[in-house]
């Protein structure tokens, strides 16, 4: 389990209200990425939320992502761990 990072650069704001626990991310390799060409990024409804933390997946051996738990202050979500299936 791990929690999302990078959530200051997406496009979480415009999706959180359809995050729930026990939701399947898609997650998509960005080899192209200028910081960290093994970075993973998740993605809800082809809004991208955040990235798995550096180290913590191999590319290449990715398993299925999902949500176990969100981390709300009020009714906004600041941040969500992460479970590997």
């Amino acid at each position: 389990m791990f929690n999302l990072c990078g959530m200051s650069y997406s496009d979480l704001d415009k999706v959180a209200n359809k995050i729930y626990p026990g939701q399947v991310l898609t997650a998509i390799h960005e080899k192209e990425n200028q910081y960290d060409s093994n970075a993973i990024a998740l993605f809800v409804d082809d809004y991208k939320i955040g990235y798995v933390p550096r180290g913590t997946i191999n590319p290449s051996s990715m398993g299925m992502l999902m949500v176990n738990k969100l981390h709300l202050c009020g009714d906004q979500v600041i941040g969500m761990s992460i479970v590997i299936m």
